[in-house]
C-alpha cells in the first residue's frame, strides 16, 4: 500500500521531526489508526515532496521524522486560470480540478453576468485544496487570488492567453506548431451565461483567442477541466500552440 499523504505548511530538513495539525494528526491517529515507524508523505504547498515515518504520539499530537525531501519547480507553462465562480460549492470543485491539473494561479473574475460575487477567498476554499493535493500527489498548492473584478484581472493577466466560447463563435484549436512555447498562459472561463459582449471584446483586444471545444453550451465546472485538457494536450503535442 502506497504511504499516507499529509499536508504540513513547513517540512524540515532530513532527520529533523515536525508535529501535525490537529485536523492531519486526528486523521492518521483515530481515522487511519497509523502506528510509530508507519511510513507517511508530507506535502507543504509550496513545491517539497517529503518522505516521513511516524513517531511515538504526544497524546493527540501526531510527530513524525523527515526521511527524503525534494522541492519541485512550478510546470512551464505556468498556468493562470481566470474563472467567474458557480453558485455554491461548485467552486470548491474547481479548485480541486485546478490542483490536478497543475494550474499555477486561480483568480475569481467578477464580470457582468456572473452568478456569483464573493467579496473574498474562503477557508473552504483552501481546504479543498489541500485535499486534492493530497490526492493528486501535487506539493504545489495554486496561487490563490482574491475575488477581482473584470478590468482589473484583464489588466494584469499573462498576454498571451484563451477564452472558451461558443460554437460558431470561435475557432477550434489543435496540433498548430511553430511559435516557441510560452512561459505563462491565462485561460478565461466565463460564468453560467458567458462573458458579455463588451468584455469579449476587451478580451480579444488584448489578445486573448477565443477557442471552442465542441457544439454544445459546457457548464463552468466542465468547461474547466475541458479546455485546460484541451490545451494542455496542444502544447504537449508540438511545443507551443499557433494562432488559428
Amino acid at each position: 500500500m502506497s504511504a499516507r499523504r499529509f499536508f504540513s505548511p513547513v517540512i524540515p530538513g532530513v532527520s529533523e521531526t515536525v508535529q501535525l495539525s490537529p485536523d492531519e494528526s486526528r486523521h492518521a491517529l483515530k481515522v487511519l489508526r497509523l502506528q510509530n515507524g508507519d511510513r507517511l508523505q508530507l506535502l507543504d504547498g509550496a513545491g517539497t515532496l517529503a518522505e516521513a515515518e511516524l513517531l511515538p504520539a504526544e497524546g493527540r499530537q501526531a510527530r513524525c521524522r523527515v526521511l527524503t525531501g525534494k522541492t519541485l519547480e512550478p510546470e512551464i507553462p505556468r498556468w493562470h486560470l481566470y474563472v467567474a465562480p458557480p453558485r455554491g460549492r461548485n467552486f470548491e470543485g474547481l479548485l480541486k480540478v485546478a490542483v490536478e491539473m497543475g494550474v499555477f494561479r486561480v483568480v475569481p473574475v467578477i464580470c457582468r453576468f456572473a452568478v456569483s460575487r464573493p467579496e473574498q477567498t474562503g477557508e473552504n476554499w483552501t481546504a479543498a485544496m489541500i485535499t486534492a493535493a493530497k490526492q493528486a500527489i501535487n506539493p504545489r498548492l495554486p496561487e490563490l487570488l482574491p475575488p477581482q473584478d473584470f478590468s482589473a484581472a484583464l489588466a494584469a493577466a499573462p498576454k498571451r492567453g484563451f477564452v472558451g466560447a461558443p460554437a460558431g463563435t470561435a475557432t477550434a484549436v489543435g496540433g498548430q506548431c511553430g511559435h516557441p512555447r510560452p512561459g505563462e498562459v491565462a485561460v478565461w472561463i466565463g460564468p453560467e451565461g458567458g462573458f458579455s459582449a463588451e468584455e469579449m471584446q476587451a478580451l480579444q483586444a488584448a489578445g486573448v483567442q477565443a477557442v471552442t471545444i465542441g457544439r454544445f453550451v459546457l457548464r463552468v465546472e466542465t468547461a474547466v477541466p475541458a479546455l485546460l485538457a484541451y490545451l494542455r494536450a496542444g502544447l504537449d503535442f508540438c511545443g507551443g500552440m499557433g494562432h488559428g
